[in-house]
């Protein structure tokens, strides 16, 4: 296949993506949000759960295995994800640039939560994306629910 038809495809994707409501849109990307974090940062999440104590200690362990991302803590309870780029393989290959795209991270972050604290844990909201023609992509993580730690 080339890369030609790839890029025609894609557009049309994008094009699509941008013209769905927030719940088709979701509807859509769930699956590949899910198959996305399955391929490493779920694992990440899980192992961290694993060996924490704390929130803080948990946070700290996931920063420093996902190399390029940082954590923020805020007052309120919630942490911010922020990445200093975009690292979706869609955007990065040149076939996506929609911001809508980033409903996806949103949802990846949520799955890789429930790897580590089960079904329902957290809320994301996409405060800010590179795509959407921010310098970095922030993501406001509020917990649900309370947790207790293994470690």
């Amino acid at each position: 296949m080339s890369s030609d038809f790839l890029d025609v495809w894609f557009s049309g994707f994008s094009e699509s993506i941008d013209k769905m409501d927030t719940e088709q849109r979701s509807e859509l990307l769930a699956p590949c949000a899910k198959a996305c974090s399955d391929s490493y940062p779920a694992k990440v999440f899980a192992e961290a759960y694993k060996k924490a104590s704390s929130m803080a200690l948990f946070l700290h362990d996931i920063e420093e295995k996902m190399q390029g991302i940082s954590i923020e803590m805020n007052d309120d309870g919630t942490v911010v994800f922020v990445y200093p780029q975009c690292y979706c393989d869609l955007h990065t290959r040149g076939y996506v640039n929609t911001p809508r795209l980033c409903d996806c991270s949103r949802l990846n972050l949520i799955y890789n939560f429930e790897a580590a604290f089960g079904k329902d844990c957290v809320d994301v909201t996409l405060l800010q994306s590179v795509l959407g023609g921010a310098q970095t992509c922030r993501l406001q993580v509020r917990f649900l629910r309370e947790f207790t730690f293994p470690g």
